[in-house]
């Protein structure tokens, strides 16, 4: 069986195609996540309250 049908392939392509997009969008926001953590970490760590302003604005700052 030298060749597939093109069916099959295109399926298997298909569907390979997309795990590797997921994987690799998870990977990139999860990272993007990370950063943005640890910045919103570093600036908040010695406010008083770290409750509704910094989220307020690192939501302002993510758009």
């Amino acid at each position: 069986m030298s060749k597939p049908p093109p069916a099959l392939l295109n399926a298997a392509n298909c569907q390979a195609i997309s795990i590797a997009r997921q994987v690799l969008g998870g990977q990139r926001d999860r990272a993007r996540r990370d950063t943005y953590n640890g910045q919103w970490q570093a600036r908040t760590t010695n406010r008083a309250r770290p409750g509704a302003e910094p989220k307020r604005r690192q939501r302002s700052g993510a758009g």
